[in-house]
């Protein structure tokens, strides 16, 4: 007679805690800095375990980015071997802690600054880091700059730019065309660069230099810089090179072209390129001008047909351009109307706040709303619109979209009463979205 073999039991289930010591470090070693931070307090074998210098020589700071004391508190753990540091936050904020760090761990060989809206470093602060830590290899940063004297400390090789942000030098028209030739020089220098701002009065010799510099770039915002008609050639040709995903031209309320020759190239290279963001502000887009005996144009009519079907531009802010007369404001609309409603289009997002539309030129986009308009959102604030308008012509056609976020208030920034079923609607559609 036979009897079945004794199941086998399974084996007991390994702790952590009889891991070897080594194989403890390395699962720790895989842990962000701040969930190594809290793990330490679980007990004191982990505590004594997280206090090796060793799982601190890189640390990825970012997520301490609104607490700087955390981030001094990560750095210390490194005893002074601090080798690699990635930070983010407001440097008005991260500033001293950083450099405290940088001061105590001169080993320190990598110091990354993530890209961000007010993590950049001032010239100064860049110089003050490369003077403490003589083994940097790299430091990546943003850098804001705003002294034409402080350009030549951009060129150094052991500074990486992802970013940089330039205001207006106060210079004279001859110092400041060749404060424009040392910028072109800086940009030229970092392969890494990838946004670029600038605020300052741009000529076409200097606008032609800073492009041809600038073909890395991912992002440019240009403010304030007086482009004239012939100088949007050389912006024309950044667009061809195929690599900038956005692009912001806010002229002042100049006129960004007077001939129309001089915007058909800059609208070529517009609709060829891989452009996703593109905003106009205070362009002067809508104010019409004569072309042969009885035709009238716009900018903003010859870029929006341009435009039309972009396989990739998703996002177009147009705010604070003036449509002065009845027959701009129709033009306007009857423009925007075509391009929302474009199929197939990338368009999802569309601004044209403090345009003074008024009733005729929103009327062409509300009824684009009820056709085939993918548009996700729209801006339309302060276009003169009254409340009688709001509640029969607008409300109808934002419940009827596909819109999920709107926004249309009256000259002093109020909302109107009749649209708030529609905007509901709106937050309705966004949260079945997602």
């Amino acid at each position: 007679m036979s009897f079945p073999a004794e199941a086998a039991s399974d084996p007991p289930e390994a702790a952590f805690s009889d891991l070897p010591a080594p194989l403890q470090r390395l699962v720790f070693l895989h842990l962000p800095a701040c969930e190594r931070a809290r793990a330490s307090t679980v007990s004191r074998a982990w505590c004594c375990l997280l206090s090796d210098p060793s799982l601190w020589t890189r640390l990825d700071a970012t997520p301490f980015a609104a607490h700087p004391a955390k981030l001094l508190g990560a750095a210390a753990r490194a005893q002074g071997a601090l080798e690699q540091l990635r930070v983010a936050g407001s440097m008005s904020h991260t500033w001293l802690p950083l450099l405290s760090v940088a001061q105590d761990n001169a080993a320190i060989s990598q110091l990354h600054v993530a890209a961000g809206l007010e993590n950049f470093l001032f010239v100064p602060q860049a110089e003050a880091l490369l003077d403490a830590l003589p083994r940097l290899r790299h430091l990546e940063a943003g850098v804001y700059c705003n002294a034409a004297a402080a350009l030549a400390a951009l060129a150094t090789p052991r500074l990486r730019l992802h970013s940089l942000q330039v205001d207006d030098f106060d210079d004279a028209p001859a110092a400041r065309a060749a404060s424009l030739g040392a910028l072109a020089g800086a940009v030229a220098a970092h392969a890494s660069l990838r946004h670029l701002a600038l605020e300052a009065t741009l000529d076409g010799v200097s606008l032609t230099a800073l492009c041809g510099a600038a073909l890395s770039l991912r992002s440019l915002e240009l403010l304030h810089c007086s482009l004239a008609g012939p100088m949007l050639a050389s912006l024309a040709g950044l667009l061809e090179a195929g690599r900038l995903h956005s692009l912001t031209i806010d002229n002042g309320d100049a006129p960004i072209a007077q001939e129309r020759g001089h915007l058909e190239r800059f609208a070529r290279a517009l609709a060829g390129s891989g452009i996703i963001h593109l905003a106009l502000p205070r362009c002067s887009l809508w104010a019409q001008r004569p072309q042969g005996h009885h035709a009238l144009w716009s900018p903003g009519e010859l870029l929006c047909a341009a435009l039309t079907r972009h396989a990739s531009l998703t996002r177009l802010s147009l705010p604070d351009n003036q449509a002065r007369t009845p027959r701009e404001r129709a033009a306007a609309g009857a423009a925007l109307a075509a391009l929302a409603s474009a199929s197939p289009s990338a368009l999802a997002a569309l601004d044209v706040s403090a345009s003074n539309l008024r009733d005729v030129g929103l009327a062409p986009l509300l009824d684009a709303l009820r056709g085939h308009c993918g548009l996700r959102e729209l801006r339309c604030d302060a276009n003169g619109i009254v409340s009688a308008f709001a509640g029969e012509r607008v409300a109808p056609a934002v419940q009827a979209s596909r819109l999920e976020r709107f926004s249309l208030s009256d000259e002093n920034g109020n909302s109107f009463v009749e649209l708030r079923a529609a905007e509901r609607a709106c937050a309705a559609r966004a949260a079945q979205r997602g």
